[in-house]
């Protein structure tokens, strides 16, 4: 099965609904490419529903995907995250919060916790508005795991995840960390 011409057709497809440009067509097809290569970081929310990246379906699937999150408005989304009750006992016991001031932190912490993430698809898109014409594709559409950009080069995939702040430790160490033993 060619991927690359089968990606080709599909994008034909799709671009009257999405204006592909030529690079952003090539920065899809690549992370289609890697993602034949290495399946296994194929990352989806819905374990039901999983595209297979050998089929024309499910690269279809990931266009869309790809494309949605490329067009999607970067503003902040407030997580889904349910916060720990505990952590409200031990605001409110430890630090002298009153119910209500737990409940705006609650509240805050949430919004800026959106913030960081609009700020760090703001990075992703400058950068991707950089990096793009120097061969690295974006993997917008949240379906390549821990990995922001890559690039094909001379036989090896390059992979990078972007972090905006400096006390945050990212996936791929996470997952290459040795512990430190005596």
């Amino acid at each position: 099965m060619n991927i690359e011409k089968i990606c080709n057709e599909i994008l034909d497809e799709l671009n009257p609904c999405y204006d592909i440009e030529q690079s952003l067509r090539n920065a899809f097809i690549t992370v289609i490419k890697y993602l034949n290569q290495f399946p296994e970081n194929l990352s989806v929310r819905s374990k039901n529903n999983i595209p297979d990246v050998k089929t024309r379906e499910g690269i279809e699937q990931l266009a869309i995907s790809y494309f949605n999150g490329f067009h999607s408005p970067t503003v902040p989304k407030l997580p889904q995250t349910v916060p720990d009750e505990m952590v409200s006992f031990i605001m409110e016991i430890v630090f002298n919060h009153s119910k209500q001031e737990t409940e705006e932190i609650k509240i805050t912490h949430l919004e800026s916790m959106a913030s960081e993430n609009a700020v760090g698809a703001l990075l992703e898109r400058y950068l991707d508005s950089v990096l793009r014409e120097k061969g690295w594709a974006w993997c917008c559409g949240n379906f390549v795991k821990a990995i922001d950009f890559i690039k094909f080069d001379n036989g090896v995939w390059f992979e990078l995840q972007i972090k905006n702040r400096s006390n945050t430790e990212n996936e791929i160490v996470k997952k290459s960390a040795v512990p430190n033993t005596p």
